[in-house]
């Protein structure tokens, strides 16, 4: 975030009062989403949930898990 509102000549929290206003959803949820979609897409391709969690910027998997679950209301092992 920090190098993004320096290319863009603006602050931190300006860039996210603009993002959260045209969006309607503050940028780490964003973040956070679109990770998610993409690991969903990874193990419907076949790929463990316990091989993609770092590819999709999680640093451990319990943290992984949980924001998993949170988002689709199941494991990702359940996933098919």
């Amino acid at each position: 975030m920090e190098k993004i509102s320096k290319e863009m000549n603006v602050s931190q929290a300006t860039m996210f009062l603009c993002f959260k206003k045209q969006l309607g959803i503050p940028i780490y949820k964003y973040i956070t989403e679109k990770r998610l979609i993409y690991a969903y897409k990874l193990i419907t391709e076949g790929n463990p949930p316990t091989k993609i969690y770092s590819e999709c910027g999680y640093k451990d998997y319990a943290t992984f898990y949980k924001a998993y679950v949170k988002m689709f209301g199941h494991p990702p092992s359940e996933t098919k």
